[in-house]
């Protein structure tokens, strides 16, 4: 798994959840940020892309924010990182 790979995968799982207004910001080895579809913001973080091949079913991190500068925010929700998953997770989190 590639760094520009993970950004695929979040990006296209979110657009495909009806999320607009996506701020991604580049870690090291991951991605973190904020999409908003209906007035909801949710944060989210990718695994880190030396989890692929070592672990397990690596997770992405999605949980619901007051706003873009929310890191804390309510629950931690965990998914598989596929696209499905995070449609599936996403949508489940603003409805």
């Amino acid at each position: 798994m590639t760094l520009s790979k993970s950004r695929g995968i979040i990006k296209k799982g979110l657009i495909e959840a009806g999320f607009k207004n996506m701020k991604l910001s580049k870690g090291y080895k991951e991605w973190t940020g904020f999409a908003k579809k209906n007035g909801k913001i949710i944060y989210f973080s990718t695994p880190n892309i030396d989890d692929f091949g070592f672990k397990e079913n690596p997770k992405c991190l999605i949980r619901i924010a007051e706003d873009d500068k929310d890191f804390t925010g309510g629950p931690n929700n965990f998914c598989e990182f596929t696209v499905e998953a995070i449609v599936e997770l996403a949508r489940k989190l603003v409805k």
